[in-house]
């Protein structure tokens, strides 16, 4: 069976290759403590090096790479619909996760997008958490496609 694995040139893996070009890296972090509490890894002002992040609206492919016990090469995918803009609210929309990999170990992940309520950092939010506590390293890629 092929590795597959998201990155900055596409997905690759397995001899074959990727028809929907390049990913970019959003965010990325070795350690992170993944929680049942939703955590914000990346919004219009936290890129993956920490500077201002150009996501602009439309629909994207994102892509989720967790490793380390228990999540082992753990690769998720959904659809998300992004608002580059302002937002005013408190409204949090689930991303339905397809999942595929090595082993989970009784884990699931799940991703959402939060709105904000006016005021500062107002953006919208890609927020991640599990149904048990573990520490692993994860990637989150996203590729735009409308």
């Amino acid at each position: 069976m092929a590795d597959f694995q998201f990155g900055p040139n596409g997905i690759t893996g397995g001899g074959r290759q990727d028809v929907l070009g390049d990913w970019e890296l959003i965010w990325s972090q070795n350690s992170f403590s993944l929680t049942t509490s939703a955590q914000t890894i990346f919004s219009q002002r936290t890129s993956a090096d920490g500077t201002f992040a150009d996501l602009a609206s439309g629909t994207y492919l994102l892509g989720l790479n967790l490793d380390v016990s228990p999540w082992y090469s753990s690769k998720h995918i959904g659809l998300v619909r992004w608002y580059a803009g302002e937002t005013n609210g408190g409204n949090a929309f689930q991303i339905p996760l397809h999942a595929s990999g090595h082993a989970f170990n009784g884990h699931v992940l799940y991703a959402r997008t939060q709105q904000n309520s006016r005021g500062s950092n107002t953006d919208l939010r890609l927020q991640v958490w599990a149904n048990q506590n573990s520490t692993c390293n994860i990637q989150a890629y996203m590729k735009r496609i409308g």
